[in-house]
């Protein structure tokens, strides 16, 4: 057993002395791995910075390319929605266009064909028709005019007969045209 003489004050000073610096080494030892971290982490940061910065001026011809290309996009759709409201005011109207018809091939057999009653329907394009015509041959005239324009995809002869009207051998007839799309 050993016997210390030296006074229990001192021996506690002493104690706490060789304490203090065993702590005081791995306290600056701790400082010193913390400040060469946070010194490594700033520089990562400012790297890093750098690279964004980088990127940010190579996508900004990107970032313009991107938004030209919306506003294309807009003047696009705005250039459509034109486009469709002007083929809707451009349309011509079917009624026109089967009276055209009819009366182009009307005339071709000279005033010999009259029409008495027409009915008509747009959507689709069909119309049924009775008229007089003074003979056979300007029936069948008049039909192949109607044929020949190309406005109907039928055109059909349903009835003809003989008509007690204006003078002997005068026609009268049904005919059905139809447009299907």
């Amino acid at each position: 057993m050993r016997v210390n003489l030296l006074p229990q004050e001192f021996q506690f000073q002493l104690l706490l002395r060789s304490r203090l610096r065993c702590w005081t080494i791995l306290w600056t030892l701790c400082a010193c791995i913390a400040m060469g971290m946070t010194a490594m982490s700033s520089w990562r940061l400012r790297q890093l910075n750098c690279q964004v910065a980088e990127i940010r001026e190579q996508s900004q011809p990107i970032a313009a390319q991107k938004q030209q290309t919306t506003q294309l996009k807009n003047r696009w759709l705005q250039v459509q929605a034109q486009t469709v409201a002007t083929e809707e005011l451009e349309l011509p109207d079917q009624t026109l266009v089967l009276f055209s018809v009819l009366a182009r091939s009307a005339a071709t057999n000279d005033g010999q064909i009259q029409i008495l009653r027409l009915s008509m329907q747009t959507h689709p394009l069909q119309a049924t028709l009775h008229a007089v015509a003074e003979d056979d041959q300007s029936v069948s005239q008049f039909l192949a005019k109607l044929r020949a324009y190309g406005v109907f995809t039928r055109v059909d002869l349903k009835s003809s007969g003989e008509w007690s009207g204006a003078s002997k051998g005068s026609r009268q007839f049904h005919v059905e045209l139809k447009r299907e799309c």
